[in-house]
């Protein structure tokens, strides 16, 4: 309970308001509100399925958007499937994010990314290390398709965190910062994201199988979900792109802030992969890759991943 409260009490100054135009609009909210005029439907972004957005008529004209992309992590003691459907989801993720990058009226430059925290965020762009994943394969409850199997005990124990290279093999986000200069902003901070990682793994060892309860979905969950709004706050982004597990819902916290925050609030947009929705919520698995295909991926990421480990 201690690390819960230590993480609580780090709160982040937010900056000086921009000043309003002659509409009454400050820069920030004009943003918002032509970005959300024009977000397209999930028909035409590829790689996505569905596309959440809070109902028109109640959104209020806001200083924050955050558009969250739900990923699905790798993680070492995976079973083939899992990676299958991981590296297909990884794959819409990177498409989602290359539709936004060449969209003109968008030109996304940067991406708040579960597991870059404000103490490696530099480093990373740098290229000198790459960060740590939760390992967790986790579905939010009532939304896995009632024909997957659930993972066995052995598979869930068996599951760790991603570490330098091993998160380069499987990601959609790292080649675009490597090859197309995609800034990669802190999501989180390291006493969160430790945290979070220690109270899994605790937790699998203590109760296997069993969901998270409310102290360790708080752990995992909503302090690090209110963090990145402190974050995005802090930094005064209109916009905000963030890939995060899709596990987390922002719903709530946003609400929370917005209560919180009446001169500095967000509105929510959130995407679901296609493969992400085909495996959860139908139950499809997408198609295997050819051996030729695989060794050619394999070659490609291995390319890639000349980065030095985090551990």
């Amino acid at each position: 309970m201690n690390a819960v409260v230590y993480m609580l009490a780090i709160v982040l100054p937010l900056g000086a308001a921009p000043s309003a135009d002659s509409e009454g609009l400050d820069p920030n909210q004009q943003r918002v509100k032509t970005f959300l005029e024009h977000f397209p439907p999930a028909s035409e972004i590829p790689g996505a399925a569905i596309v959440y957005r809070e109902d028109e008529r109640r959104v209020r004209i806001t200083q924050h958007c955050l558009v969250h992309i739900r990923d699905m992590h790798g993680s070492a003691g995976m079973s083939p499937v899992v990676e299958r459907v991981t590296r297909a989801v990884q794959q819409d993720v990177r498409s989602i994010l290359e539709y936004f990058m060449d969209d003109p009226d968008v030109q996304l430059r940067e991406v708040y990314k579960e597991g870059v925290t404000r103490e490696n965020e530099a480093a990373i762009n740098r290229g000198e290390m790459a960060p740590t994943s939760i390992g967790l394969a986790g579905q939010r409850p009532g939304e896995r398709s009632p024909k997957l199997p659930a993972p066995s005990d052995d598979e869930r124990e068996g599951r760790r965190a991603l570490t330098g290279n091993e998160v380069f093999r499987l990601s959609g986000v790292f080649p675009l910062h490597r090859q197309r200069g995609l800034k990669l902003n802190a999501a989180e901070l390291k006493a969160t994201n430790s945290a979070a990682m220690r109270s899994i793994l605790d937790y699998r060892r203590k109760r296997p199988g069993k969901r998270f309860d409310t102290k360790r979905t708080r752990i995992i969950s909503s302090t690090r979900e209110s963090i990145l709004l402190q974050l995005i706050a802090h930094n005064r982004d209109p916009i905000a792109f963030v890939v995060f597990g899709g596990a987390h819902d922002w719903a709530q916290q946003v609400a929370l802030w917005n209560r919180k925050h009446p001169d500095d609030t967000f509105t929510l947009i959130e995407i679901t992969p296609k493969a992400y929705y085909d495996y959860y919520v139908r139950g499809r698995l997408p198609r295997e890759t050819t051996r030729a295909e695989s060794t050619k991926r394999d070659r490609a990421a291995a390319k890639e991943a000349s980065v030095t480990s985090e551990e």
